[in-house]
């Protein structure tokens, strides 16, 4: 028993690590931009230098998992 009890949390641990590792990797740029008319885009493609407006909304890597909080 004391056995399996070990090997369920060896797995579970083994794949909470894996998920944890993909998702560090999984984030992309987000751009927003606004053409001569007004209509905003979101889009993760960088807009052309001659469509308008344009703003970096994400970077990738980057959280605000706690508002408020700043790493020490």
């Amino acid at each position: 028993m004391k056995r399996n009890a070990l090997q369920i949390v060896k797995f579970w641990t083994l794949h909470s690590l894996a998920l944890w590792l993909v998702s560090l990797t999984a984030s992309a740029q987000i751009y927003k931009s606004m053409d001569e008319n007004g209509v905003v885009t979101f889009s993760d493609v960088p807009p052309a230098a001659s469509s308008g407006k344009t703003s970096t909304i994400v970077k990738p890597n980057e959280t605000n998992s706690m508002p408020g909080l700043s790493p020490t």
